[in-house]
């Protein structure tokens, strides 16, 4: 299978007279198809691989490459635009746009991709995206309306809404209970075997990382 995203030799340090190195070398592949969760302690740089991952920060040293393409003399704008038709993002908290109801929060990265204008289309497709994770009955609701799940929910179908094909989810069941961690870990699933889209899953949940079907640890780092 064909590497959606891949990692070669990454390092990331911070600061300019003392360095502090958080990533030390590290080779990850994320293939097609890909249900794989990355485990590790508290500053152990899962959020910083995450980030450079998900082309939201840049590595110090090493290679980032989509579907082939190498990605370190990419321009900000450039990065933007791979990342919008590529990468989806689910978070622990959500960061939905209080404002907005749920149609609105999955139109958002439609909207933003097309200079900020709506269309029936993008309507019909967030409305589809909701009803596809149970959400059809919720679509005028805002955030404060709903249930931390039903929020998060939101978040995957906002995550799904440019046809990404990877999906990072970065602790995505972290603040739920575990009925509704349950639902919502088997609905990434779904997504994962019906549409094929690849997921990297940050989790302190040692029942979520064995329900994928790799597991990665990083530990101070450095995968292990």
């Amino acid at each position: 299978m064909e590497n959606v995203i891949s990692l070669k030799n990454i390092t990331k340090s911070y600061g300019d007279k003392v360095k502090t190195e958080v990533l030390h070398g590290i080779d990850l592949d994320i293939s097609e198809g890909d249900f794989c969760a990355l485990v590790g302690q508290s500053g152990s740089g899962k959020t910083t691989l995450l980030n450079i991952m998900g082309l939201l920060d840049r590595p110090t040293s090493g290679t980032v490459s989509v579907f082939g393409r190498q990605l370190e003399k990419s321009d900000n704008d450039e990065l933007t635009a791979i990342r919008g038709r590529t990468i989806g993002f689910v978070f622990q908290f959500h960061h939905l746009i209080g404002a907005f109801n749920s149609l609105e929060n999955v139109m958002l990265p439609m909207m933003a991709a097309s200079g900020g204008l709506a269309t029936k289309a993008m309507r019909e497709k967030a409305k589809y995206l909701l009803d596809s994770v149970g959400m059809s009955d919720r679509l005028t609701y805002k955030p404060d309306e709903i249930s931390g799940g039903q929020r998060q929910r939101v978040s995957i179908a906002r995550a799904l809404a440019m046809d990404p094909k990877v999906i990072l989810a970065d602790e995505p069941t972290g603040n739920l209970d575990t009925a509704m961690s349950n639902e919502v870990f088997s609905l990434l699933r779904k997504i994962n075997l019906e549409q094929k889209t690849s997921f990297l899953i940050v989790t302190h949940d040692s029942t979520v990382a064995a329900s994928c079907d790799r597991t990665v640890k990083i530990v101070d780092g450095r995968l292990i």
